[in-house]
């Protein structure tokens, strides 16, 4: 643990700081995620009930997801909202309808 904790603090911005307090002590360090489960370092497991902001809560380790994702790797990886992209708007269609 304290391996991450001194890497988080010495590399990563947290903006948040209502979450702060936590922060500062972290309960847990997240190493990998299984369908809808994680899994710390020291092997317990998780529900993932919080994703994050501004994300999608997907799930992990979903062998058609992956390949999708490395396929758009491929192809555009991202670019502003600010220009119409492919596949952005039938991204948005198909997860809005599940």
């Amino acid at each position: 643990m304290n391996k991450w904790e001194e890497l988080d603090k010495k590399y990563i911005w947290h903006p948040f700081t209502q979450m702060k307090g936590w922060l500062e002590n972290p309960q847990l360090v997240i190493e990998r995620g299984d369908g809808v489960k994680l899994y710390d370092t020291e092997g317990r497991e998780y529900l993932d009930f919080a994703a994050g902001i501004a994300v999608n809560a997907l799930g992990y380790g979903n062998e058609a997801y992956k390949a999708a994702l490395k396929d758009q790797v491929d192809k555009l990886l991202h670019i502003s909202n600010l220009y119409y992209q492919v596949p952005m708007g039938d991204a948005a269609a198909r997860l809005t309808k599940a």
